[in-house]
């Protein structure tokens, strides 16, 4: 009798996993055919409004919190910020091997946001005034919260 359960069981997860990987496909093309249109979408986080381009491909982390969502949700930002220069290493190599160097986590360096030309930046909650200030010269910036309560809002 528990063979036979093990092997319906079997059966029912290669049924379940090969049904996922149709969908995965499905929704790859449909995907690929809408990001021949760019246009801009309005996102509302913690009571702020912001209008962000879609697709969004270039994207900055300019936060640990966003960092780690970067990793959380399987994409690659095109900057990251750093540590006395260096990746995080329980983060550097699961950002991407081309992220680059966007300066220290208390204070971005503009310069290098701005050489990147994001469609985004992800910052966070606990910056100055003045950093969001400047970052949003650059591109659309969201400050991620740095509370765990927020963590199904992010």
């Amino acid at each position: 009798m528990k063979k036979k359960l093990f092997i319906v069981s079997i059966l029912l997860l290669s049924v379940f996993l090969s049904a996922c990987s149709q969908t995965k496909n499905t929704d790859n093309k449909s995907t690929n055919t809408s990001q021949t249109k760019t246009t801009s979408n309005s996102i509302n986080y913690l009571n702020k409004n912001y209008t962000v381009k879609a697709p969004t491909s270039k994207i900055v982390t300019a936060s640990f919190e966003s960092m780690e969502d970067a990793v959380a949700l399987n994409f690659h930002p095109v900057g990251a910020v750093t540590i006395s220069g260096e990746m995080p290493g329980y983060l550097k190599n699961k950002l991407g091997k081309d992220v680059a160097n966007i300066g220290d986590k208390f204070g971005p360096n503009v310069e290098s946001v701005a050489a990147l030309k994001p469609d985004i930046i992800l910052g966070s909650t606990k910056f100055d005034e003045k950093v969001t200030s400047n970052l949003t010269k650059i591109a659309p910036t969201i400050n991620v919260s740095h509370k765990s309560d927020d963590w199904e809002k992010t």
